[in-house]
């Protein structure tokens, strides 16, 4: 079977198919038969699933160097992702301690613990 990437127009790996060697006897009779019997359009990379060509098989957000002929990963998508994570799980815990809050805030002006307020929540 062969692999190819299809890229973006920053050469981030978009999306990875197979298709059988048959279609894919060159790399450039893979593009065409994509691009021609697929009818799927973009720029297309061929990738080895054993990392014999261009480096170590291309993942989803991967980066193409045409100047390297290698797939690179692509480290500062990661960092965005975590960094993304991060801020939404400290948003969460924000959240969280603010209903803490408003519920001792409650409780305390109604003579209430705030188990027993959320008690009577339920």
């Amino acid at each position: 079977m062969a692999h190819f990437a299809k890229l973006n127009d920053n050469n981030v790996v978009e999306q990875i198919i197979v298709i059988d060697n048959e279609f894919a006897q060159t790399e450039q009779l893979g593009i065409d038969y994509i691009t021609n019997k697929l009818k799927l359009e973009g720029t297309w990379v061929q990738t080895s699933y054993n990392a014999n060509l261009r480096g170590k098989y291309a993942a989803v957000t991967d980066i193409y160097d045409s100047e390297q002929d290698v797939f690179i990963f692509n480290t500062a998508y990661w960092e965005e992702q975590k960094t993304i994570k991060e801020a939404q799980k400290l948003e969460k815990e924000n959240a969280i301690e603010a209903e803490k809050l408003k519920k001792e805030a409650i409780a305390s002006k109604i003579g209430l613990t705030v188990e027993e307020l959320t008690e009577i929540l339920k």
